[in-house]
């Protein structure tokens, strides 16, 4: 009897103690992923397994409430989603936002806001493809909210797959709805293949239309054997093969596999659905699964997913490295998640059996949910990119300087009295050595100066994500190898530099470059030109052509500090390449210095990074603050302390540069 089963008068049993522990597997399986990906470089996995576990339940759920009531109330089923999923999410939305509130760099401040807003609404995914995510996080540090993507995908589905059931199920049966979710997740499947892009397979990876086949498996399993329907013996043996090739793929595969976007990840997912259905039979697979450890973490998994990856970042910011990191992030991650599941998730989940409950016994923790929310929608709102009274934008800077009023006569020495002016160019490091903060948004927007007004008017032209190419003749280089944005950039520069009629060009770049080219699956590496190639360069024309306007200042590049990179992939790049390549690179610039008299050379990178030998407080080789905080809040972009120190020992190098005294 293989289909409906029996005693369908009584309501669909969904909570099965194995399925808890396929949960927990699932779980754990992305924590040792973000702990250490070279414990598991496929616990990614897990997030698979979620959908379309949650798809199989889901739908039997719907589909046993047909059957039981003739009907769907999707009224009741949203409120139960809403109770199972807010409150959680809701407090470890607003505990992000108070950290990065109090602790939070304001580079990240704009970042946290939006994510904030998205994983509240449930659109997260769509507003880190829409943020290019892959590419801010590595300029501004991963978002606390990351993780939230796969939850915006799920209520997405959820938003739409209960009422298409409904409809599915008044003009057919349950098999009409199992062909529904097969073309659908057909479609879905051509999507995720179509939208893959080996550079950057973000769009791929978090986009709705691209993952909703993973919840659409489940619903087709449960299509054909719902949840308490009788099963055939042999799914509880195939289940416990599939979930043990589920597993060996976690141990077995990594993110870089293209082959997940090409029809892999649909075979994952149908092993997947077969260890979930294999796991409501008795079996191996059943009795492994349904141990008690497997079972209690499986309890709290999604509390445990919502706070694991924020507790990871909180302390990475915070310098902690090595083994103790991955200790204390499970040791607090099981303590909130318990302590949410047993004050929060459960008293709100069997509160909402009956209003009576719900009005009078858990009064309370209405209360206090509601006054969390208020609490959160305050301070996310309030929570907007700060900067300074006194901030001020390029547009207002080169309004200022052209008007005539703003040139000072000359003092009774008969010398200029005007501030000099400097305008400031390079990428995401200078953009925040300038006074401007790293956010989302296209514009660079305001910037506060760290330089004395009365002695430099600072024009910040830095743009972020600008790559400096030294190691080919222009000639060599395609319009795809110099990228469109980095030929707009340096459009941008020479024109304002025309207007604003500067004393001094300053310029500083980083190793952008270098983790483009290891994204592409390059050498990510320089490789030295002889000096007639160097100054046929893209960077030592661009120089060059600055030059003619005015007298170029370059710096010397600052080692980066891996070890306050908040990605661990990104830190091991400039981990092992920073040093020998920030050396070459800055060799390089100091050459195309030597060849022009109007281009000096600078070596701010060897104050910022003297080593050792030093008299001062030093961090991986590099100063910090005066309260011995990192200069750079992420190894490479300066805090507000950070660029008021430096510009202090700026100044005077500068100003004589400039052909004034300091």
């Amino acid at each position: 009897m293989g289909n409906l089963g029996t005693r369908v008068e009584q309501p669909v049993r969904s909570h099965v103690a194995a399925l808890d522990g396929l949960r927990g597997i699932a779980v754990a399986a992305v924590v040792a992923y973000h702990l250490r990906p070279e414990w598991a470089p496929g616990g990614f996995l897990g997030v698979d397994l979620f959908f379309v576990l949650s798809g199989y339940l889901i739908t039997s759920l719907l589909l046993d409430e047909r059957t039981r009531s003739g009907a769907i109330d999707l009224i009741s089923f949203a409120g139960r989603r809403l109770r199972r999923l807010l409150p959680a999410v809701l407090i470890v939305v607003v505990a992000v936002v108070a950290y990065e509130a109090i602790a939070g760099d304001a580079g990240r401040v704009e970042q946290v806001r939006r994510h904030a807003v998205a994983t509240l609404a449930y659109t997260a995914n769509w507003v880190f493809i829409v943020d290019g995510d892959s590419y801010f996080a590595d300029v501004a540090g991963p978002s606390m909210f990351r993780h939230m993507w796969s939850l915006a995908i799920e209520e997405q589905c959820y938003l739409v797959w209960p009422a298409t059931v409904l409809v599915v199920l008044r003009f057919g049966g349950r098999r009409a709805v199992g062909s529904v979710a097969a073309i659908t997740g057909m479609v879905s499947i051509v999507l995720m293949a179509s939208h893959f892009d080996a550079g950057d397979p973000s769009r791929a990876y978090f986009g709705t239309d691209t993952r909703i086949f993973e919840p659409l498996i489940g619903a087709l399993g449960a299509a054909v054997w719902p949840l308490r329907a009788e099963k055939p013996r042999w799914l509880a043996p195939v289940g416990a093969v599939a979930g043990v090739g589920w597993l060996a793929a976690v141990f077995a595969i990594d993110d870089e596999w293209g082959g997940f976007y090409q029809g892999g990840a649909v075979v994952l997912g149908a092993m997947g659905l077969l260890a979930v259905i294999g796991a409501t039979r008795p079996g191996s697979l059943a009795r492994l699964t349904g141990t008690p450890p497997l079972v209690g973490l499986g309890t709290i998994s999604y509390a445990v997913y919502l706070w694991h990856w924020p507790i990871l970042l909180m302390l990475r910011r915070a310098g902690w490295t090595g083994y103790i990191v991955d200790v204390t992030v499970v040791v607090l991650t099981v303590t909130l998640s318990t302590v949410s599941y047993l004050l929060v998730e459960r008293p709100i989940r069997r509160a909402g059996r009956t209003p009576e409950r719900l009005a009078h016994r858990w009064r309370p923790i209405g209360a206090a949910l509601a006054s969390v929310l208020l609490v959160g929608v305050v301070v996310v709102v309030a929570m907007r990119t700060t900067v300074p009274a006194e901030a001020t934008t390029v547009d207002e800077v080169i309004a200022a300087l052209s008007a005539p009023a703003d040139r000072a006569a000359p003092d009774d020495t008969g010398m200029d009295a005007r501030p000099v002016t400097i305008v400031l160019i390079g990428d995401s490091s200078a953009w925040t050595l300038g006074g401007g903060l790293v956010t989302a948004e296209t514009d660079q927007g305001p910037y506060s100066s760290p330089f004395d007004p009365d002695q430099i008017t600072l024009v910040n032209l830095a743009r972020k994500g600008y790559r400096l190419l030294l190691d080919r003749p222009a000639e060599l280089f395609d319009v795809g190898e110099v990228a469109a944005e980095d030929l707009e950039d340096e459009a941008f520069w020479m024109e304002t530099v025309t207007a604003v009629r500067p004393d001094l060009i300053v310029a500083l770049f980083g190793l952008s470059d270098l983790q483009e080219r290891a994204a592409e699956g390059a050498a990510g590496e320089l490789d030295p030109p002889d000096l007639a190639a160097l100054l046929a360069s893209p960077g030592a024309v661009l120089l060059d052509t600055l030059a003619d306007t005015a007298p170029v200042m370059v710096l010397a590049t600052p080692r980066l500090v891996a070890a306050d990179m908040p990605q661990p992939e990104i830190a091991a790049l400039f981990e092992t390449a920073s040093h020998s390549q920030t050396d070459l690179l800055n060799d390089l610039l100091a050459e195309i210095a030597a060849s022009d008299p109007r281009i000096g050379f600078l070596d701010f990178g060897g104050w910022l990074c003297p080593l050792d030998g030093a008299d001062v407080p030093l961090r991986d080789g590099c100063r910090t603050t005066v309260d011995g905080e990192p200069v750079r809040y992420d190894g490479v972009h300066f805090t507000e302390a950070g660029a008021a120190m430096a510009s202090e020992w700026l100044t005077g190098p500068l100003l004589a540069a400039a052909g004034s005294s300091p």
